[in-house]
């Protein structure tokens, strides 16, 4: 990996001010593609950003900020198959020996993948996976200060991103794509924010303020499938479908915080957010042959040989929904000294509703409210030297979303559904001691349980090995309800110590840094069906950095070590289709990175 930054400039002449920034950043691929192909992963991002600071006048100041991002990324989403229900693997009976599965290929998370592009399809010709991403981002925000009272802040924002990502849900040492999808994403949205800050009086100050957004959002999703190129004939195959949708929201919103100082050592803060969303969702679904164009009103419907009868539902949906929410919070502190401070709060969280974009399902999925209470310390001691904090915490949520695949051997279907209840509470820490001679040591330990209270209907019984109990809807089918399962990426323990030393005393005035840290984390699950093998077993990743710094900033260099004992660590699992998938973190990553300002 090589990462390259530059230049960077702060100019502060009459009353003006400005910082111009470009960055590079070229990754090699880590998922090591033994096909004709590029490596999984195998990424370039560019960005650029200008910042301007106007001071009009002395109590008046005008900030603008231009950003563009860009990424382009080739080769298969970093993403290995671990599993298959299909005999032989991939087909029997290939009537295509000469694209058959790659005899190398295995089911062992190993960073390795198989997709030969060149392989040029009937109709469609190749196809080789990759994603391309740009951004443009403008904020500008005014800045107004009231001699005794506050400062005003006036922020606006516009924001397009334009998204594109084509893969393949087949890798395992099938050529080419059986199964490919392209998505075509476009989101523009506006913001504006209007907040009201108050001095600092004796007794108190507050925030208030108001929100409004709104913003489109639009995707094109095609799928083509030809199974029919690797194994027998089935109804239905091949074929192309789209399912494009798209999304108008509006939110506007008002909130307040009030802190109220009792005495030196008691402080009172108490909060809200008042919130108003609409969202108006749309989606257009149509099955047609195999490298049709199915957006193409005079593209007639796939029709089943046998029935004559469309192969997939034909949909045109439609919906809107709105809802309000006031979320609340409470804080209360102590603070008997200067080095100590205890705290108590209670807070609400509120996730708006929306809609999936698989409406032959349920599309509809409703708002999630989480209520958190905590109870915590932060300690100063040794004269500054010594930090630490304690929290103890507890979240009750309600109607918790929780995205998922369907439960079943080739299921491919996916949606958003909300579990009746869930809680997550336990405790978290940290210690940090500043020794002599710039060295640095400390840690963190984080104790969670956060499991399901209840979610009737989660999957089909029999429960999954981890837990779980049967019942019984109203149309007598056994169902598995989860109560008492973990959540998925919930693991009991996690923790890190690391070490640091800074010095400033090299010849010339040079700077030398270094680190080391080593994380812990217990084991948990990546997706809701419980399988094992999607299941990330404990592990320690280790990482270290040395970096040697100019006198006065501008030049940097830095040794860097990531995952240095090359762990296999989950970012994602999965079930599509016949197959399991997981996404692996990258592996031990020795990178060297310079960097010049100016």
């Amino acid at each position: 990996m090589q990462q390259v930054i530059e230049p960077e400039r702060a100019l502060c002449p009459c009353g003006c001010g400005e910082m111009a920034r470009i960055g590079q950043d070229v990754s090699d691929g880590y998922i090591d593609n033994l096909d004709e192909g590029p490596d999984g992963g195998t990424r370039e991002d560019i960005g650029a950003r200008l910042k301007l600071r106007w001071d009009i006048a002395s109590d008046l100041v005008a900030n603008l900020k231009l950003e563009r991002m860009d990424y382009d990324e080739e080769g298969l989403t970093p993403s290995e198959t671990i599993f298959s229900a299909l005999p032989g693997f991939l087909f029997t009976d290939n009537p295509n020996p000469a694209i058959d599965a790659n005899p190398a290929y295995d089911f062992e998370p190993n960073w390795t993948s198989f997709y030969d592009c060149t392989i040029a399809y009937p109709v469609t010709g190749t196809f080789c996976p990759g994603r391309d991403q740009t951004m443009h981002n403008i904020t500008f925000d005014l800045e107004r200060d009231f001699e005794g009272l506050g400062t005003l802040t006036a922020i606006s924002a516009y924001q397009e991103v334009d998204y594109e990502h084509r893969f393949s849900q087949v890798d395992g040492g099938v050529g080419g794509s059986s199964v490919r999808f392209s998505r075509d994403e476009a989101y523009a949205g506006l913001t504006q924010e209007l907040r009201f800050a108050s001095e600092t009086y004796d007794k108190f100050d507050y925030i208030v303020g108001a929100y409004f957004e709104t913003s489109e959002i639009t995707r094109l999703q095609r799928d083509d499938t030809n199974v029919q190129f690797f194994a027998p004939p089935a109804p239905g195959f091949p074929s192309t479908f789209n399912e494009d949708w798209s999304q108008e929201t509006e939110t506007l919103a008002g909130f307040g915080q009030f802190r109220y100082n009792f005495t030196d050592q008691w402080t009172a803060i108490i909060g809200g957010r008042w919130s108003n969303e609409t969202k108006d969702f749309n989606l257009v679904r149509r099955e047609v042959a195999y490298g049709a164009d199915p957006r193409d009103p005079a593209t007639p419907l796939l029709l089943d040989p046998a029935t004559r009868e469309p192969v997939g539902e034909e949909i045109d949906f439609t919906d809107s929904r709105e809802e309000s929410k006031f979320t609340p919070s409470l804080t209360l502190r102590y603070e008997p000294n200067a080095d100590l401070m205890v705290y108590a709060s209670v807070s609400q969280g509120h996730k708006t509703g929306g809609f999936s974009d698989r409406p032959q399902l349920d599309p509809e999925f409703d708002e999630e409210l989480n209520t958190t209470y905590e109870i915590g310390s932060k300690f100063t001691g040794l004269d500054g030297r010594l930090r630490a904090n304690l929290t103890l915490f507890s979240m009750q949520i309600e109607d918790l979303q929780v995205a998922r695949t369907l439960p079943g051997a080739v299921s491919v279907n996916f949606e958003v559904q909300n579990a009746a209840e869930a809680v997550s509470q336990g405790l978290e820490s940290e210690i940090v001691l500043n020794l002599d001679n710039g060295v640095e040591i400390g840690g963190n330990y984080a104790f969670t349980q956060a499991e399901y209270e209840d979610f009737p209907g989660a999957n089909t019984a029999p429960c999954p090995a981890v837990g779980g109990r049967v019942e019984t809807n109203a149309g007598g089918v056994d169902l598995c309800n989860y109560e008492g399962n973990p959540l998925i990426f919930a693991p009991e323990h996690k923790g890190t110590v690391f070490a640091s030393y800074e010095t400033d005393t090299l010849p010339g005035r040079w700077s030398f840094s270094a680190r080391a840290d080593a994380s812990y984390s217990s084991e948990y699950y990546t997706e809701n069906n419980y399988y094992e093998n999607l299941k990330q077993d404990a592990y320690w990743l280790y990482n270290a950095s040395l970096a040697l710094m100019s006198p006065d900033g501008r030049y940097t260099v830095r040794l860097y070590g990531k995952n240095l004992s090359d762990e296999y660590v989950l970012a994602w699992g999965l079930e599509a289709g016949p197959s399991r998938f997981v996404a692996p973190n990258p592996p031990r990553q020795i990178g060297l990175q310079l960097s010049y300002r100016y």
